[in-house]
This record gives C-alpha cells, sequence and structure tokens, in this order.
C-alpha cells in the first residue's frame, strides 16, 4: 500500500499522456510513474512496482504491450526464435515473481535472477542508489532472492506466453 503522501502532479499526467504523429493516444508510463517513484527511496519505488506487477499480471502486461508490432523484428539464434532482439536483464524480477507480467511486454527474451541456491537477504541497506544527473540507479542488492528452490516453483506457475525464459544464477555469500 502506498502512503497517502505520495501523489502524482497534475502537469506529469499532461505530459505524459499525448498522440504521437499516427494520431494514436500513447501513454508515456514512465512520465506517470517518476513523480510518485521519486517520492520514495529506490529500492521501495522497486518493490511497490513488483508488487504491482504481480498482482496484475498479464492483463496489465498485455494492455502496455500492444504499443509496438515486434514482427517484423523476430530473429532465430541457436535454435531459439526470439519475436524482438531485445529481452530483459536479470535483476529486475529477482524471484520470477513478475514473469505472467513481464512475457506480456515487447520483450523477446526474460532472464530472472540473480538466484543462489539458498535464500539470502543481500547486502545491508542502502543498497540501491539513486543517480540523477545519470539517470541511473547503483545496484549493491547483493543477490537479495528466495532462492532456487521457491524460484522454481514461481517459474512453474509462470505464463511466460512462448517466450525464452533465462535464470541467472549466483552463489550464496556463504558459499
Amino acid at each position: 500500500m502506498v502512503p497517502s503522501q505520495f501523489f502524482i502532479p497534475v502537469g506529469a499526467c499532461k505530459k505524459a499522456i499525448s498522440y504521437n504523429y499516427t494520431k494514436e493516444l500513447r501513454l508515456d508510463y514512465y512520465s506517470l510513474f517518476k513523480p510518485l517513484a521519486f517520492q520514495m527511496e529506490p529500492e521501495t519505488a522497486h518493490n511497490v512496482m513488483m508488487a504491482t506487477f504481480r498482482r496484475m499480471g498479464a492483463p496489465m502486461g498485455a494492455l502496455l504491450g500492444q504499443t509496438l508490432n515486434t514482427q517484423k523484428y523476430s530473429l532465430s539464434i541457436a535454435g531459439m526464435t526470439w519475436p524482438f532482439p531485445l529481452g530483459l536483464a536479470a535483476g529486475l524480477d529477482k524471484n520470477a515473481e513478475a514473469v505472467d507480467f513481464f512475457s506480456q511486454l515487447n520483450f523477446g527474451a526474460i532472464e530472472v535472477g540473480t538466484v543462489t541456491p539458498k535464500p539470502q537477504e543481500g547486502n545491508p541497506k542502502p543498497r540501491l542508489f539513486r543517480l540523477v544527473a545519470e539517470r541511473s540507479l547503483r545496484n549493491q542488492m547483493g543477490f537479495n532472492n528466495l532462492g532456487g528452490d521457491e524460484v522454481l516453483q514461481n517459474i512453474k506457475k509462470s505464463n511466460r506466453h512462448g517466450k525464452i525464459l533465462g535464470v541467472n544464477l549466483g552463489k550464496n555469500k556463504s558459499t
């Protein structure tokens, strides 16, 4: 639950909704989310969005993923067909909790993790830093994840919608 002191300024909504040259309604989701996200610590913003993606799942992903026809970009590599040459890298969905959501977006593949054999908490907080001038984040999370057994169960329950799924593996701090 997001505390009531968080809000999206009206100006941000005006900027976020626009028409492109083909007169199609286009939402710039980053412009809608950024004012809210920047009122939270970076890791909190990440956790709020991951919870949203997990709960909303495939229907929300399908709605957001309808913006680009990727068929003309399809390619085959090593016996695998990628519907789009860009994939989602590991680190965003560490525990494979939102595969249903991400598989509906315009990624050619999804990579979850980094997953360690045993669950671990990762580094002490704060461990995710917003670098505003560089428009980037610095990640020092330390492989916080639920562990291989739990992530495997999440993968088995997920619907990849035909997307390639990779799992980034790492070792525990204690091994």
